[in-house]
């Protein structure tokens, strides 16, 4: 948690608008507005790719929603498996996998938070091993489509439990 008053984030925010919206534009001279409009849309766009990415690694019938809400320190195997069990991979193209950074293999990501792509990709398949070894759900979808399909399903069932009843 951050401290009281601490402006971070919204240094941040100011940076990417300035820099963005503002710095670019301007360089633009007289077609700034054609600028400031692929500025907005390629910002729209990226949002919903990684929106995708993200919801299709971390949400789904099997994910997140065996571990109770325990924020205290965990034991080395019970964080393994939190680590494993909440997240879940899917099948890219090459060219797709180097342009998502690893989020296809978000189980290894969340493993082994600072090893750049490639790596967590060389990983998967000893990943999955040890985990099919050690009884370890290990989730994988064929495309990031039938992982979003997933996605999707368990959060319109969300919408059709009575309230309280969160599994």
């Amino acid at each position: 948690m951050r401290p009281q008053g601490d402006l971070g984030d919204v240094k941040k925010f100011a940076t990417y608008v300035a820099f963005h919206f503002v710095l670019f534009p301007a360089l633009a001279g007289a077609r700034w507005k054609e600028v400031l409009a692929a500025a907005f849309a390629a910002t729209i766009v990226r949002n919903f790719i990684f929106v995708a990415l993200q919801t299709g690694s971390s949400v789904g019938h099997d994910v997140s929603t065996r571990h109770p809400r325990a924020y205290g320190r965990k034991r080395p195997g019970e964080w393994l498996r939190f680590q494993v069990e909440t997240s879940k991979n899917f099948q890219l193209s090459p060219l797709w996998e180097t342009l998502c950074g690893g989020l296809d293999r978000h189980i290894e990501h969340h493993l082994f938070p600072s090893l750049p792509a490639r790596r967590l990709h060389m990983l998967a398949p000893r990943v999955r091993a040890l985990c099919e070894k050690n009884g370890l759900r290990y989730e994988h979808h064929h495309s990031i489509w039938a992982s979003l399909s997933d996605s999707v399903r368990y959060l319109g069932s969300l919408s059709s439990r009575p309230q309280g009843d969160h599994r």
